[in-house]
C-alpha cells in the first residue's frame, strides 16, 4: 500500500517512482492509550478536543495505529485542520517514540518533534522552539514527513513545502503525532 498520498500537497517521489513501503504503515490514529479529553470518530481518522485546556499537562495527543514503517524511503501524513479558533490554537502534527506522554505537546518532550499551530514554530524536546512557518489555523492542510535515508523530518502547510525541520538524531521508531489543545478543536488525518 502506498505510504505517500499524491495530491495538492503531494510528499517528494524516491528516484521519480511512487514512494511505498514494506512494513506495516500507520492507517489510522490509535484508539488506545489517548487522552479523555479526546474524542476519536468511528473510523479513527477524526480527533476532537473535548477537554479544558486550563494548563500544559491538559492537551490530548493521539498517534497512530504504528509506526512510520522502517524500510520506507519517505512517510508521509497529512492534517485537515477542520475546526481551530483563529486567535488562541493549540494544534500540534508531528512524530513521537512510544514513550511520548500523550498528556503534553509533541516536541516539548524527549523523542518528539512538532510544528505547532499557534505560533508557526518547530519544536524538539525544547519549550523555546525555533522559527520554521507560519501559523496554521482552521482550514489548512498541514503535511508532516520523515526520509528514511537521512532522518530529515518535514513539514508542509497547504501544498507548499517548509524545509527540513529536524535532522533526527539516534534511531528508534516514532509514530506519526497530532495533539489538541483548546476545546472545540477537530482535525482529520490521511495516511494515504
Amino acid at each position: 500500500r502506498p505510504v505517500a498520498r499524491a495530491g495538492p500537497a503531494a510528499a517528494p517521489r524516491a528516484a521519480g517512482r511512487p514512494i511505498a513501503a514494506m512494513g506495516p504503515s500507520p492507517t489510522a490514529l490509535d484508539p488506545v492509550g489517548h487522552p479523555l479529553s479526546v474524542a476519536l470518530s468511528i473510523d479513527k481518522r477524526t480527533a476532537r478536543y473535548t477537554g479544558k485546556g486550563n494548563h500544559a499537562h491538559d492537551v490530548g495527543a493521539v498517534r497512530a495505529d504504528a509506526p512510520v514503517p522502517p524500510d520506507a524511503p519517505v512517510f508521509y501524513f497529512e492534517v485537515v485542520v477542520v475546526r481551530a479558533h483563529l486567535d488562541q490554537c493549540g494544534l500540534a502534527v508531528g512524530f513521537a517514540d512510544r514513550t511520548f506522554d500523550l498528556n503534553r505537546q509533541p516536541g516539548r518532550e524527549a523523542n518528539s518533534y512538532a510544528y505547532f499551530g499557534a505560533d508557526g514554530r518547530k519544536y524538539a524536546a525544547s519549550d523555546a522552539g525555533a522559527p520554521y512557518g507560519d501559523p496554521f489555523c482552521e482550514g489548512d492542510v498541514i503535511g508532516a514527513g520523515m526520509r528514511g535515508d537521512d532522518g530529515a523530518i518535514f513539514f508542509c502547510r497547504n501544498g507548499a513545502h517548509l524545509g527540513d525541520a529536524f535532522a533526527r538524531e539516534g534511531g528508534g521508531a516514532l509514530f506519526p503525532v497530532v495533539a489538541l489543545h483548546v476545546q472545540g478543536e477537530e482535525l482529520r488525518v490521511n495516511f494515504g
